[in-house]
């Protein structure tokens, strides 16, 4: 019964989650800023494989990944890290979509979470 549950739990999609972590400096237009993304596998059972995270680029900005951002399997529960080096277009605020795929049992399945970072003005001289 046990092994039912846990089968029926981990066969819904969606148990793969992606977030961009808090960035730790002041971020401001024009500039370069470090960004960190994590996806976590949530199953309670099985892997998820050929985990891809990516940052597309925001609208007047450049992307740069500064590492690995495929990774061969995340066990159930494990997180995975990538980073982007962001320059950041002129603006009011710097809006990113974090996006993951992995595959689960064959399907490739895909989750993303809008992010919103504000961003600081310059001092006036």
């Amino acid at each position: 019964m046990v092994r039912r549950i846990l089968n029926d739990i981990s066969s819904e999609p969606g148990q793969g989650a992606v977030r961009l972590l808090p960035v730790e400096q002041p971020v401001r237009a024009g500039a370069a800023v470090a960004v960190t993304v994590r996806f976590t596998n949530h199953d309670p059972v099985r892997p998820r494989t050929k985990v891809r995270v990516s940052l597309p680029a925001p609208a007047g900005g450049l992307v740069s990944p500064l590492g690995q951002t495929s990774f061969g399997t995340v066990e159930p529960g494990e997180s995975v890290e990538a980073s982007w080096q962001v320059e950041v277009p002129l603006g009011g605020s710097l809006s990113l979509l974090p996006r993951a795929s992995y595959v689960d049992r064959r399907t490739t399945y895909t989750t993303e979470t809008p992010a919103k970072i504000p961003l600081t003005k310059h001092d006036a001289e």
